[in-house]
């Protein structure tokens, strides 16, 4: 756990603007030392309203955009944990159980953790497990943990984005002032 927790910090330290690829070693870690088969991390880009996008990293599908497919009122107030029958999870979400069922599972036991950010809830990280085992309350602690390693990573990805992003705003001014300059300096010749 404490080298899985230090590399992952190694990762965010050296590439804060890489979300992707700290969420990926996130949910590695945490499928692994839970002892599950899968995991998936669903977070938001933080954008407002239609303009939301999420991306979904996903242990067999890799990371890749949801827009769409995530409902914010989906995502659990506190860690959730379920055993039994895929179908009856899966109840609200057909596509969840073609995907459960296409994937060879017709028991699972799940455990979901909210990425809870400074405002509100960014997401969540999920474990499953293709035997209806219970996952021990350790394992909950430990992805309670990796969730949080996974909004550091989140918000510091976005405040670097943000960084960019004003960046350019003052290069540009810089570019207009200096351009501004120039033909003044023509004019007063």
């Amino acid at each position: 756990q404490q080298t899985a927790t230090s590399e992952i910090l190694r990762v965010i330290s050296q590439s804060p603007g890489d979300v992707g690829r700290a969420v990926a070693e996130i949910g590695q870690a945490a499928r692994r030392l839970c002892d599950a088969d899968h995991g998936v991390i669903i977070f938001s880009d933080g954008g407002a309203g239609a303009q939301e996008r999420w991306q979904i990293w996903d242990h067999i599908r890799g990371l890749r955009p949801g827009a769409g497919e995530v409902a914010r009122a989906g995502i659990p107030s506190r860690s959730v944990q379920w055993v039994g029958p895929i179908e009856a999870w899966q109840a609200g979400n057909p596509a969840g159980a073609a995907r459960a069922r296409a994937d060879g599972l017709t028991e699972a036991a799940l455990l979901a953790v909210p990425l809870l950010g400074a405002a509100a809830s960014m997401g969540l990280i999920l474990v499953r497990r293709s035997t209806a085992r219970s996952f021990h309350p350790r394992h909950v602690a430990l992805l309670e943990h990796f969730a949080n390693q996974a909004v550091i990573a989140i918000e510091n990805g976005r405040m670097f984005a943000e960084l960019e992003a004003r960046n350019r705003e003052v290069a540009e001014a810089l570019e207009q002032q200096t351009a501004t300059a120039e033909v003044l300096e023509v004019i007063s010749r």
